[in-house]
């Protein structure tokens, strides 16, 4: 979801770097969380800023740092980093998409996140399961579980996974489905393609193009 459906770069992004600077009392180079994300290991966003805070010298308690992450998420009002948001996936080619297939989002976030998203874009209709991060509970990406949710529900494996990250390569991977990866920067599609990307796209757009090939 974030990253291909969902632009995130403020929100999400924003609100790993702030905590962070909030425990350690000093800036963070963004930079530090895509080198981050460019392990396996590191998808779930609270992880991530821990690990972070805990390289810089600091360890707080787990709660304490997803208690001010969501603060800084959400605000006080839904008025938080949420509203920097935005939807990459063009309604023309979601629904171009959505007349030949079924749809479906794997996805870290949890599932307040992941419905306040698709409520606000007004999306939530194009896909008919969305697997969040209760769903899976500690068995995150790149655990196949929430994949293998997702297929159950189909009652299929002839599927294509989209992903941005390493962890959803090596997600579908094991689960035994194809992946694109989505990446505009050279060498995010060069580990995508190392993770095993079957192609790599630089937007969720270019997707019906892709599937026509398929």
């Amino acid at each position: 979801m974030d990253g291909v459906l969902v632009d995130v770069s403020a929100s999400y992004r924003a609100a790993i770097q702030k905590t962070a600077e909030f425990f350690l009392g000093r800036p963070v180079d963004p930079s530090i969380i895509q080198r981050l994300k460019n392990k396996s290991g590191n998808n779930d966003d609270y992880d991530l800023t821990l690990k972070i805070i805990q390289l810089g010298g600091k360890n707080p308690e787990p709660v304490e740092v997803e208690r001010k992450f969501e603060l800084f998420y959400w605000g006080n009002k839904n008025d938080g980093f949420v509203r920097n948001e935005r939807w990459l996936f063009d309604y023309g080619a979601l629904k171009k998409i959505y007349a030949r297939y079924k749809l479906g989002i794997v996805t870290g976030r949890p599932k307040k996140d992941a419905d306040f998203a698709l409520k606000q874009f007004t999306a939530r209709n194009f896909f008919d399961i969305v697997v969040c991060a209760e769903d899976v509970g500690d068995r995150k990406k790149p655990n196949p579980c929430g994949l293998r949710l997702a297929l159950r529900h189909f009652s299929t494996k002839d599927a294509v996974y989209v992903g941005d990250n390493v962890d959803d390569m090596a997600m579908a991977v094991t689960a035994g489905i194809p992946a694109i990866g989505v990446a505009k920067d050279d060498g995010l599609k060069s580990l995508l393609m190392e993770h095993g990307a079957i192609e790599v796209i630089e937007s969720v757009n270019e997707l019906p193009a892709i599937l026509e090939k398929k």
